[in-house]
């Protein structure tokens, strides 16, 4: 039957066959069957972990996990003393997953994004990685780190942000310009954007601030502010209101957003 879809998890190929089969496509020596599954809708991979979609809804993992793996396994968790698999720590596999139109697997949990834009999640959920508010807004793609406690979201406003905060393996920009989309790899991402980057935050001329991954508007942007002081004859950063002078209505603007950005 032919090929689908295909993609690797850790270093085997797996592809969806168009009769549903999902399979190891290159069979190791001493492996009688490269068959995981039949009946597959679709599957997905971080590069560490991946699930798959039957055609009744239902969906599973691709390779072992334990019985007392909560992502997959029995209710509450019965894990070794000392385990991260606790019942307060987290969220039950649902029984009812809704209209799902994207898998996201990663470290030792399973996000889904649903056709309304909402997601859900289960497994490992000690820093609220499963929990998806509704005020966040509808979601357009989503992504499922490996290694650590967060994802990715695409929202359909096309600003990207880490869920939830301050738990990424570094800092997401929300200063990109709308993003249309993006690649899901092991721990990083690739966007494309639809525009030019363009600040949103008024008053940042700097950046980001590394020591706590947040944007903030204070001295260093006031000292950028203040050499450019006067008239302008090309776009400059600190002309907020593009009126071809840096002055007083422009050092109000950056008083206004002091402090840390709102994103």
């Amino acid at each position: 039957p032919g090929l689908v879809q295909i993609a690797f998890l850790n270093t085997r190929a797996i592809g969806r066959m168009s009769n549903g089969d999902l399979q190891y496509l290159f069979r190791p020596l001493g492996e009688e069957n490269s068959l995981i599954a039949s009946n597959v809708t679709d599957f997905a991979t971080s590069g560490t972990f991946g699930a798959y979609r039957k055609a009744d809804g239902s969906i599973w993992p691709i390779g072992d996990y334990t019985a007392w793996n909560p992502v997959w396994g029995q209710w509450p968790p019965s894990a070794p003393p000392g385990s991260v698999w606790t019942a307060e720590n987290c969220r039950q596999r649902p029984s009812e997953y809704g209209a799902v139109v994207q898998l996201a697997p990663g470290w030792e949990r399973v996000v889904a994004l649903r056709a309304d834009g909402s997601a859900i999640g289960w497994g490992l959920n000690d820093v609220g990685q499963c929990d998806f508010p509704t005020s966040l807004g509808p979601i357009r793609a989503i992504r499922c780190a490996d290694y650590y406690r967060s994802n990715t979201l695409l929202m359909e406003s096309g600003e990207v942000i880490m869920w939830p905060p301050g738990h990424g393996f570094g800092y997401t920009a929300t200063n990109l310009g709308a993003v249309s989309q993006f690649s899901q790899g092991s721990n990083q991402d690739t966007l494309v954007l639809t525009d030019t980057p363009q600040l949103v935050c008024i008053g940042d001329f700097t950046g980001f601030d590394p020591a706590n991954y947040a944007q903030r508007v204070d001295g260093e942007d006031l000292g950028v502010l203040l050499a450019q002081w006067g008239p302008v004859t090309t776009a400059t950063v600190s002309d907020i209101n593009a009126d071809g002078i840096v002055n007083g209505a422009d050092l109000g603007d950056l008083l206004n957003a002091w402090g840390e950005c709102p994103h």
